[in-house]
C-alpha cells in the first residue's frame, strides 16, 4: 500500500495528462464536446425523474405526497456515486491490456493507467454534483452548509474505487473474460443498493442484503449530506473509512503482486 501511494504521488503529473487525455478523447470529435459531460446527467435526470418518480411514484419518505420532481434529488445523488464507481469498474479489466505498447516498458509506472480512469470518472462525478447542487436549489430544495461535507464520503470512496480498479485491472491480464461480467457487476451494485429506492422501502426479511452491498453506506452517506443535509453517524462513518482502506490495501496488494508478470502474459 505504501509503495502505491508513493507512485501515484511521485506519478501525479503523469496521471493528470492521462486523464486530461482521457477526458477530451471520450468527447473529441463531437458536436457539444465537454457539454455532453454536463447534458448527459441532465438527461439521466429527465429520464430517472419521470420513470420512477412520475410513473412508478417513488417517495423518500412514507406518506410523502410531493411530485415526482421530488424524488429526483435522493435518486441523482445515489446515481453520482454509483456511476462513478461502475465506470471504474467497467473500464479497469482491459487497462492493462489496452496499453500493452506502454506496460512493456520496463520504467513505465502501470498503476498510473489505473489511477487515471479513477481520475476521469471523478471529473465527471464532481460535475455531476455541482450540477445536483444547481438543481437542489432550481426546485426550491435548497442546499444545505452540510452539501459542502459531501469530500468526507468522497474520500474512502476514491480509495475503494481505486482498489477495486487495482484488482480488476490485474485480474484483466489473466482472466480476460471479467470484460463480459463487469455488466452483470455493475448491474447488482445498481440494484441491490438503494439508488432508486429508499433503504426504508426494502421489506426488513431482505435488507441485509442490499446492507451488504458496499455501495450501500456510500449511497445513504452522500445522499443524507448534499440533500437531506444531515450529519452521518460515527457507526457509518467509520464503517466507509474501513470499507475504503480496506479495498485500497488488497487491490494494491494484488495488483502489485501480479505486476511482474503482466509483460510475460502481454
Amino acid at each position: 500500500m505504501q509503495r502505491m501511494v508513493k507512485s501515484i504521488i511521485k506519478h501525479r503529473e503523469l496521471i493528470w495528462q492521462l486523464t486530461k487525455r482521457d477526458v477530451v478523447g471520450r468527447y473529441k470529435g463531437s458536436w457539444l464536446g465537454l457539454l455532453w459531460a454536463v447534458v448527459t446527467p441532465f438527461g439521466m435526470i429527465a429520464l430517472y425523474g419521470f420513470v420512477f418518480g412520475v410513473v412508478m411514484g417513488v417517495r423518500w419518505q412514507r406518506g410523502d405526497t410531493a411530485t415526482g420532481t421530488e424524488f429526483v434529488g435522493p435518486m441523482f445523488a445515489g446515481m453520482i456515486v454509483f456511476l462513478f464507481v461502475s465506470e471504474c469498474i467497467s473500464r479497469a479489466p482491459g487497462v492493462v491490456v489496452g496499453h500493452a505498447e506502454l506496460v512493456k516498458k520496463v520504467a513505465f509506472p502501470t498503476e498510473a493507467l489505473c489511477s487515471a480512469i479513477v481520475a476521469a470518472a471523478l471529473v465527471q462525478a464532481m460535475i455531476s454534483l455541482v450540477l445536483l447542487w444547481l438543481w437542489l436549489l432550481v426546485s426550491g430544495r435548497g442546499a444545505s452548509w452540510q452539501f459542502f461535507a459531501f469530500v468526507f464520503p468522497w474520500i474512502p470512496l476514491i480509495l475503494f474505487a481505486l482498489g477495486t480498479t487495482f484488482f480488476l485491472a490485474a485480474l484483466g491480464v489473466f482472466v480476460r473474460d471479467i470484460s463480459q461480467v463487469t455488466g452483470l457487476l455493475n448491474s447488482a451494485l445498481l440494484l441491490l443498493s438503494p439508488v432508486m429506492y429508499p433503504l426504508s422501502a426494502v421489506p426488513e426479511s431482505f435488507r441485509p442484503i442490499v446492507q451488504a452491498n458496499p455501495l450501500t453506506p456510500f449511497v445513504e452517506t452522500v445522499r443524507s449530506l448534499t440533500v437531506f443535509g444531515q450529519a452521518p453517524e460515527l457507526a457509518p462513518s467509520i464503517f466507509i473509512i474501513v470499507i475504503g482502506v480496506t479495498a485500497f490495501v488488497l487491490g494494491s496488494y494484488a495488483f502489485a503482486r501480479s505486476q511482474h508478470a503482466f509483460v510475460d502474459v502481454l
